[in-house]
């Protein structure tokens, strides 16, 4: 009798063994059967694990790998594969970029996945740091735009969300002076893997010009495309409201060196007469960003 207990107990735990070896099994053929980026779109990555562990959860850590339990740990490890390593490698001193968010955006190629870092630690006088990067369906790792939000100035927020006067979908940052910076929100625009600035505003006062220059007083956002006076002229002139803005801010900013000197590229697109009367159709848009950017350019071309 003590034979036949001892058999299915034997038979209990072999039966035991074999699930937990099946569901281990599973969970890594689903793991490498999936997009593990999926699971974190619209999320605050900063929040991603309860507190405290749920207690099941300590006991499966005994035999499951980290990231097949913590949310934060497979996020970390999903990175780790799919991002360059100048982006994950942990900072020399302080800090560190840090992932806050992953958006989903649709594009005329397919879908994309975009995720939003930060990095809110900076000596003063200094600039919280963002990186966006852009990811196909798959994960792979395309581009990245590496950038400032101002001098002295912090990263407070930021959402993707739908825009009225844009006509599409932004990455709207707020920021808040640190000993002189500003109290700002800022849109960028998705387009070709890239980003484009296209508003800058004070939360008081309106639209703000952006710098253009590498002075004592660095702008904000990422590089601008490179484009001659040709190509800035037929952008101003789309009917895009994306396009648009995105020559207008540029057109409107100030370009001066540190000699107070102005970029001739840009004297020279303002020179136009196409442009000029371009800036005065658009100084009449029922569109309140375009005619606030059209008008500012007047006005400053005027002094």
């Amino acid at each position: 009798m003590s034979t036949a207990k001892a058999a299915l107990r034997n038979r209990k735990v072999w039966t035991l063994t074999v699930c937990i070896v099946l569901a281990v099994a599973g969970m890594v053929c689903w793991s490498a059967t999936r997009c593990q980026l999926s699971s974190f779109i619209d999320r605050d990555l900063r929040k991603l694990d309860p507190n405290p562990v749920p207690q099941w959860r300590k006991l499966l850590a005994k035999v499951v790998p980290d990231d097949y339990l913590s949310s934060e740990a497979r996020l970390k490890k999903t990175l780790g594969q799919v991002l360059p390593e100048e982006f994950t490698r942990p900072p020399f001193w302080g800090g560190g970029l840090e992932p806050w968010y992953l958006w989903r955006h649709t594009t005329k190629t397919g879908e994309r996945f975009v995720l939003f870092q930060a990095d809110t630690y900076f000596p003063s006088p200094g600039s919280a740091r963002v990186v966006v990067h852009f990811l196909d369906s798959s994960g792979r790792h395309l581009t990245a735009s590496d950038f400032r939000v101002g001098w002295r100035t912090q990263l407070v927020e930021a959402v993707f969300a739908d825009q009225e006067l844009l006509g599409t979908k932004a990455i709207v940052i707020r920021t808040e002076q640190t000993l002189g910076g500003y109290d700002s929100r800022q849109y960028y625009t998705l387009r070709d893997n890239r980003l484009a600035l296209v508003r800058f505003e004070d939360l008081d006062q309106g639209m703000r010009r952006n710098y253009y220059y590498d002075g004592l007083r660095p702008g904000v956002g990422p590089e601008v495309l490179p484009r001659n006076a040709d190509e800035w002229e037929t952008l101003l002139l789309s009917t895009e409201p994306c396009d648009i803005l995105e020559a207008l801010m540029w057109i409107g900013g100030d370009h001066r060196n540190l000699e107070h000197k102005s970029d001739p590229l840009v004297d020279a697109i303002r020179a136009r007469p196409t442009v000029r009367t371009r800036i005065a159709e658009l100084s009449e848009s029922p569109n309140a960003w375009i005619r606030e950017a059209a008008i500012q350019i007047a006005r400053e071309s005027k002094k």
